[in-house]
This record gives C-alpha cells, sequence and structure tokens, in this order.
C-alpha cells in the first residue's frame, strides 16, 4: 500500500512539473488601453507580444538607475517631491466560473510637490511571488500639484502566457525628460495591489474546463498528461501483478 501511494504521489509530481515548465516556456500577450480619466474614448488599444513569463527567482524592483537617482547615490529610493497618492485594481471577465480572471484595470493617481512634470509608467506583474514582469508601459502624461483629477487607468486583457494563479502589480513612475525613476506603488505599498487571481484568455474558456481539465493549466498540457498519468497506471498494473505472482 505504501509503495502505491509513493508511485501516485511520483507520478503526480511528474505532472506537476511538466505543466510548470510548459507555463514557463509560453510567450505572453495581451492587449492594453492607457488613458487619463475622462479621455477613454480617445484611447487605442495596443496588443503586446512579450518573454516567457519569469516565475522563480528574486523580486526585485525594475528601476532603472539613471539621473537624479544616480547622481544622488540613491539607486533604491524615491524622488521626495514624487509619491502614488492611490492605486487599486479592478478584475473582472471568468467564463469558466472559477474565481479566476482574464481582464484588469489599475488606476493610479500620482502627485508633485514642485512644478508640472511630464511622466510614463512602467507596470509589472510578478507570479506567485515570483519575479516582476513588465507587461504595460503608459503613454507620457502631465501631472501638476495633488489635483484629484489627474488619475492615469489602464485596463488590460491578458491573451496568453499567464498561468492560473495569484498576481501581484507594481506601479513604477519615470520623468520623461530624463528617465529618472520617480517613485513606485506595489504590493507593500498598496495592498490593493496584492493577490490577484488571474489567468489568460486561452485557460478562461468554459468548453476546455469543463471537457478536458487539464487544458486549463498549460495550451499543450493536456495531451502530455494523459500520457503521464497512463504511465502512472500501467506501473500500477504491473505491480499489483507481480505482487499477485509473487503470493501465489
Amino acid at each position: 500500500m505504501l509503495k502505491n501511494t509513493l508511485i501516485v504521489m511520483f507520478g503526480m509530481c511528474l505532472f506537476l512539473a511538466q505543466t510548470v515548465v510548459m507555463a514557463a516556456e509560453e510567450q505572453r500577450s495581451n492587449s492594453n488601453l492607457g488613458y487619463m480619466a475622462g479621455n477613454k474614448e480617445a484611447a487605442i488599444s495596443k496588443t503586446s507580444e512579450l518573454p516567457a513569463l519569469l516565475s522563480f527567482g528574486p523580486r526585485a524592483t525594475g528601476k532603472q538607475p539613471k539621473s537624479v537617482t544616480a547622481k544622488n547615490g540613491c539607486f533604491d529610493c524615491s524622488h521626495p517631491d514624487f509619491r502614488i497618492f492611490d492605486s487599486r485594481v479592478s478584475i473582472w471577465g471568468d467564463d469558466d466560473a472559477d474565481g479566476f480572471y482574464r481582464s484588469l484595470s489599475v488606476t493610479f493617481d500620482v502627485d508633485n510637490y514642485g512644478p508640472g512634470e511630464w511622466i510614463y509608467a512602467r507596470l509589472f506583474l510578478s507570479f506567485e511571488g515570483g519575479p516582476w514582469n513588465e507587461y504595460a508601459v503608459t503613454d507620457d502624461f502631465y501631472i501638476e500639484g495633488l489635483a484629484a483629477d489627474d488619475n492615469y487607468i489602464i485596463d488590460t486583457d491578458l491573451l496568453t502566457g499567464y498561468p492560473t494563479g495569484f498576481y501581484d502589480v507594481l506601479i513604477e513612475v519615470y520623468a520623461v525628460r530624463d528617465g529618472a525613476f520617480l517613485t513606485l506603488s506595489g504590493p507593500d505599498e498598496d495592498l490593493d495591489l496584492s493577490v490577484l487571481t488571474l489567468e489568460d484568455s486561452e485557460r478562461d474558456r468554459y468548453d476546455l474546463y469543463h471537457d478536458d481539465y487539464y487544458y486549463v493549466h498549460g495550451s499543450h498540457g493536456g495531451s502530455v498528461g494523459f500520457i503521464v498519468m497512463g504511465l502512472l497506471t500501467l506501473s500500477l498494473v504491473r505491480f499489483r501483478y507481480r505482487r499477485l505472482s509473487v503470493s501465489r
């Protein structure tokens, strides 16, 4: 009985490892729509093809040590005149009703305590506490003072390459004039940017979820998963046959 249990556990580990590896090799794509609050009608959606999702390794920020931060000898701190006053995320789109969503909208309000500034932001996703993966870059936009009506919004549809799981969001803000890092907001600064239940559109399919469980977790994982399970079943049958032969 113990041997049977160990064989089953080993087979399941092989299957899970295969699923993770295939997900890690899958290229990402998503569609982004960025706009200032109240100007959505003028925004144009952009589809991005991105490298495969990194899911293992340290989760360092993507800050670029340029200009102000580099001159001050500070490669890991925000500019004192800038801050993200508020940031929030909404998620939607769940055709297979598994609680994991294919679309997200990130809204953030950048304030500054000096003269007006042209800025842009880079947005990242972290899968299950892994490294930050850039998924969107905003257009340049202008902020001045502590205005409450200059929120920037970026709506994203995750198309491919995002396995089902829990994600965090990181927002980094840069100056257009010289590329200097200014400020950020992430799960450590705002809990609204943490533990988001997401998956891509390929995995959010009602027909696949109900007809073939293995295809939910990888676009090519089903056939290989069945092979692994078939070999596991064959091993169990051979083991039991040998045990019966010995007992006779």
